[in-house]
């Protein structure tokens, strides 16, 4: 292969060098017991309704995909949002 002096100029010095940091919230749980009151109308126990949400939102002037893992390759962490009840009898 040729000697290429532009690709050695490049890799040593700071021009591929990048601010990567970044704030992300990850995971976020609320819950919430539904009153005895209408408990009894259904003739339960409990009732509780959740949420659990993971990787709301990052905030980073990073141009890839990810400032975490900063592969090329790789994507983000994906956003989940689950809802769900739980009805005890």
């Amino acid at each position: 292969p040729a000697y290429n002096p532009a690709t050695y100029n490049i890799r040593s010095s700071d021009a591929v060098l990048t601010d990567a940091s970044y704030i992300r919230l990850r995971n976020i749980v609320l819950s919430y017991d539904i009153p005895k009151d209408w408990i009894k109308k259904l003739h339960a126990v409990n009732w509780k309704l959740f949420f659990h949400m993971q990787n709301i939102f990052t905030i980073t002037k990073y141009k890839g995909h990810d400032p975490e893992s900063q592969s090329l390759s790789s994507l983000p962490p994906l956003r989940m949002i689950t809802v769900g009840t739980q009805v005890n009898f």
